[in-house]
């Protein structure tokens, strides 16, 4: 019986009851899969924010915010609503029969994109690219640049570069 599970109440019992096991973990990941994806994007967020509002002047806070520039509904916002296109594409997938087809580079071009997501913060930190400059927000508050390029680099490396590696690892391991 090596490499074979024993089931003591009967073939009969122990398969519906791996189907029910089955079932309520894919419901669990309908749901669980947009709140963690939700959280993935804001971490994203969480590192361009400050550098391309408050250093680039891409776009512009009015009343400021605790971030560096940028408020916290910013991020709650950003979250729900990545969350609710998440959940809305969980719901119709969910009723669809999926087949799942290997293209070669559909996944390396969204890769490619985030990783200049995360490489420029990174980089810039390495190479003191960040000016010593002060920058004022439009509520007032000023802010070093080079501790906005710090914190923006700290927090791509320990929320961003694992989700990145995760894909990586995904990717090589749908290749072998």
């Amino acid at each position: 019986m090596h490499g074979e599970v024993e089931c003591p109440i009967g073939p009969d019992e122990c398969s519906g009851r791996s189907g029910r096991v089955l079932d309520a973990v894919a419901d669990l990941l309908w749901f669980a899969t947009p709140v963690i994806a939700s959280f993935i994007m804001v971490s994203w967020d969480l590192t361009i924010d400050p550098r391309m509002s408050t250093i680039g002047g891409s776009w512009l806070w009015h009343n400021g915010g605790s971030y560096f520039g940028v408020p916290l509904s910013n991020f709650l916002g950003w979250y729900l609503t990545v969350y609710v296109f998440f959940q809305c594409f969980a719901l119709y997938t969910r009723r669809q029969f999926a087949t799942y087809t290997k293209m070669p580079g559909y996944w390396a071009t969204a890769l490619f994109a985030y990783t200049s997501i995360i490489i420029a913060p990174i980089l810039s930190l390495l190479l003191g690219a960040e000016s010593a400059s002060t920058l004022t927000d439009p509520a007032g508050h000023m802010w070093q640049a080079q501790d906005i390029g710090s914190v923006t680099a700290l927090l791509c490396l320990f929320t961003a570069l694992p989700f990145w590696l995760l894909a990586v690892f995904e990717i090589g391991r749908d290749r072998l």
